[in-house]
């Protein structure tokens, strides 16, 4: 878990993993963009990765309009962000 324990605790129950495409043009990674994610207490968890996209992380956020507006402030806002996907998690399995 990230800073801050069970964030179903804090009532926080939507787990999303979100895969972030990113601009390469510059060959570097959106560094806004990753100091608002590593500053962020609902990001789990953040790497950069290889291959289609640029960066994965795992946040957790109480509603998906939360979500919508984490979108907006982040992930819109940075022109390095080329596009994402998102997936929700239905079920913890383990």
């Amino acid at each position: 878990e990230g800073a801050g324990g069970d964030p179903s605790a804090r009532g926080l129950e939507l787990e999303l993993t979100v895969l972030v495409s990113l601009e390469r043009e510059r060959g570097n990674v959106s560094y806004a963009a990753l100091n608002e994610l590593k500053n962020n207490p609902q990001i789990l968890n953040v790497s950069y990765v290889t291959g289609e996209y640029g960066l994965i992380f795992t946040m957790v956020t109480q509603t998906m309009e939360d979500y919508e507006e984490f979108t907006r402030n982040v992930l819109y806002a940075d022109r390095n962000v080329k596009n994402f996907k998102t997936l929700v998690r239905m079920r913890k399995i383990k």
